[in-house]
């Protein structure tokens, strides 16, 4: 999971650039029926996948600090029977603005692929249609 530093800006990030969808994050919930029970309409959902931790040289001399790699997946999800190209045109506003941002002077969007309906979790259930995106973020900690 993911630290708090970086759950705080990416959600962040996130509402800022999905409004005026709503942003939910799924560790808040038991199961994705509890979430998806709060939605009446389209939502981003954010999912913290894997994070490490490894320790950085920063200018030689015994000065060390970490590096934090996070994974996060945001879902997009809409009730069944909604046209798939304003979710894509969504998707890809979101990408394109948090793509390579920096979100504090320690954390950095390192990449976020490109939404697609392939992989993640797909349909919810009967009656939602969802859009899936791996967010890969950096959080250097000098120590």
């Amino acid at each position: 999971m993911s630290s708090l530093p970086v759950r705080t800006a990416l959600r962040a990030a996130v509402e800022a650039e999905a409004a005026p969808w709503a942003v939910f994050d799924l560790s808040d919930y038991v199961s994705l029926d509890d979430c998806l029970g709060e939605i009446d309409s389209q939502a981003v959902l954010i999912q913290y996948v894997a994070s490490d931790e490894n320790p950085v040289s920063i200018a030689g001399g015994n000065l060390h600090g970490w590096s934090e790699d996070s994974t996060a997946v945001l879902h997009l999800v809409v009730p069944i029977g909604f046209e798939s190209s304003p979710v894509v045109i969504k998707g890809d506003e979101i990408r394109e603005a948090l793509r390579g941002t920096r979100l504090t002077s320690e954390i950095t969007i390192r990449a976020i692929a490109p939404f697609t309906d392939f992989s993640g979790l797909g349909l919810y259930g009967v009656a939602w249609k969802g859009w899936s995106s791996n967010v890969f973020i950096n959080r250097r900690d000098c120590g």
